[in-house]
């Protein structure tokens, strides 16, 4: 049974998951937004569909076209996950997916996964860098023979705190 530890900030929620005996550890950062950007996506369907009802009764291609293409805008906010395998390597993971579909088909279908094994990382760091005019912080690998660092979170952008307990739960596990 994995024991489970959730951290809650402003921005976002960061789940820390580890087996008992220690063969997999996994983080996963799901933005506050989540929920809300789906009620609000909803809303907004709702209304462009009412509004294209209302206005082209008697156009039902119309309609469906506008349904349609209202779906396809209200996209979920960004899931990003890290998973460290004893022995192996680290599996990082990102999904949207829409915000008509249930989250686990959101996983399923609209998952990006890249596995790097462990004899091809060199180390992990938190780097500093700049993004318009200030200094941001990111966790990022070292991989052999790429040409660039490989940023863990860079979507979401954890806290320099939340960024430093993963870096130490990362060389603990060996990485």
């Amino acid at each position: 049974m994995p024991r489970i530890t959730k951290k809650t900030h402003f921005h976002y929620t960061l789940i820390t998951e580890k087996n008992n005996d220690s063969s997999y550890l996994k983080f996963t950062i799901i933005p506050t937004s989540y929920n809300v950007q789906w009620y609000l996506s909803c809303l907004l369907i709702g209304v462009v569909n009412l509004i294209s009802w209302h206005y082209l009764r008697t156009r039902l291609l119309f309609q469906v076209i506008v349904a349609c293409g209202s779906l396809g805008f209200c996209k979920r906010p960004t899931v990003e996950s890290v998973t460290v395998f004893q022995d192996y390597g680290v599996q990082i993971s990102h999904f949207n997916g829409y915000v008509v579909l249930p989250r686990r088909w959101n996983e399923k279908w609209f998952s990006k996964i890249v596995f790097y094994p462990r004899d091809k990382i060199v180390d992990v760091i938190i780097n500093e860098g700049f993004e318009g005019s200030s200094v941001v912080f990111y966790l990022c690998l070292i991989v052999k023979g790429a040409s660039k660092l490989t940023l863990l979170f860079p979507r979401t952008k954890p806290r320099l705190v939340d960024q430093k307990l993963i870096y130490q739960m990362l060389k603990r596990e060996g990485v």
